[in-house]
């Protein structure tokens, strides 16, 4: 008894890291998938705008459906002019902050206030 009471800490640190890590690594993925959408959306859009609107409801809705927060920070954006047969590339970035409630865990994470996954994605305009 007096055994399992030492070793019991140990053992939830290392379910609630396990569990932690888990949950960066799919933040990680949702990231970047949302990256890839609002770059796909971009690249199929006529006439290209910055931020187009299509592009941007994209990235939200992956991360709303993932219950990430859809205020983060997130861009698409068409470098060298999107024109007509131009082969430009459309960029779209997306960073959502990530937050763990284990305060032991926190400094594995990237420091005193959490991290901030954020992902790229890059496609040439098609139009």
């Amino acid at each position: 008894m007096v055994e399992f009471v030492i070793i019991l800490p140990a053992l939830f640190l290392v379910l609630f890291a396990t569990m932690e890590v888990s949950r960066l690594w799919l933040t990680i993925s949702v990231v970047s998938e949302a990256a890839r959408e609002g770059a796909r959306a971009g690249s199929l859009t006529s006439p290209f705008v910055d931020n187009p609107t299509g592009a941007i409801s994209n990235i939200i809705n992956v991360l709303a459906a993932a219950n990430l927060s859809t205020s983060s920070t997130h861009t698409v954006t068409c470098a060298g002019g999107c024109a007509v047969g131009s082969g430009a590339a459309v960029t779209s970035t997306v960073s959502v902050p990530f937050n763990t409630p284990i305060p032991l865990l926190v400094p594995l994470f990237g420091g005193s206030s959490g991290l901030t996954v954020s992902r790229t994605s890059q496609m040439r305009y098609e139009f």
